[in-house]
């Protein structure tokens, strides 16, 4: 469709980032409040960091971004 896909999809992450932490702290390799290194293998892939917290039930993410669109909404 012409439209470029995003780099890095940050909703992907936050289910895929619980998933991985679990399974890594299965394993012993990481406990689940280490930041995890995500790739996204993908034409135009870039790379974030993520961490669960299970007691707040949230992921964070941090990665860059380009802004391409600024606004200001008024109610």
């Amino acid at each position: 469709m012409g439209i470029n896909e995003d780099p890095v999809t940050g909703s992907a992450h936050c289910v895929l980032a619980p998933y991985w932490s679990e399974q890594m702290s299965k394993e012993g390799e990481a406990p689940p409040t280490n930041w995890i290194n995500c790739r996204q293998c993908s034409k135009r892939g870039g790379e974030l960091l993520a961490r669960v917290d299970e007691d707040q039930r949230k992921v964070s993410i941090i990665g860059g971004a380009i802004i391409v669109l600024s606004g200001t909404l008024y109610y």
